[in-house]
């Protein structure tokens, strides 16, 4: 764990990130900004599900997940590695109602991996399902996880 975490709730993202995120970790400050709920809420259904406590708690925990993982890296991360552990994080902590509605409207790929930068580019809460999906396979993991830190999966490269 970082030694400490701060949560910056705003009305709009910092000048840094872009303006149509939801939430982002800011690597040079070592901070978390997310979108209040209300300014979340004039977004509309940006997640594909409407906005509850639940998304919320998901939208936040997706971010801290960031921060947490960039203590963790062995080496330098791929945003798609990056993205693997914050969207693993992300369907994990909200409820399995919402979760299964998100996933409804993404069918399961099993070669996902191969076009992730597509998929990412074009829609990153798509990535996010097939991440989810991957890491909930018994061979996967927290094995999985170990090797996106190490750099070892999701490299920029593959």
């Amino acid at each position: 764990m970082p030694a400490e975490i701060t949560i910056r709730l705003v009305t709009e993202m910092p000048d840094t990130v872009m303006k149509s995120a939801l939430g982002a970790y800011v690597r040079e400050t070592r901070e978390v900004h997310v979108l209040t709920y209300s300014a979340l809420q004039l977004r509309g259904r940006p997640l594909k599900a409407p906005l509850n406590r639940s998304l919320y708690r998901a939208v936040v925990s997706h971010e801290v997940a960031h921060a947490i993982a960039a203590v963790n890296f062995k080496k330098e991360p791929s945003y798609l590695g990056q993205e693997y552990i914050a969207y693993v994080t992300f369907f994990s902590t909200m409820e399995s109602t919402q979760r299964e509605r998100i996933l409804r409207q993404f069918p399961p790929e099993e070669n996902w991996q191969v076009q992730a930068p597509v998929i990412y580019a074009f829609n990153s809460l798509e990535y996010g399902t097939h991440a989810y999906r991957h890491f909930l396979k018994a061979e996967n993991g927290k094995g999985f996880l170990n090797k996106v830190l190490h750099g070892e999966v999701l490299s920029e490269f593959e």
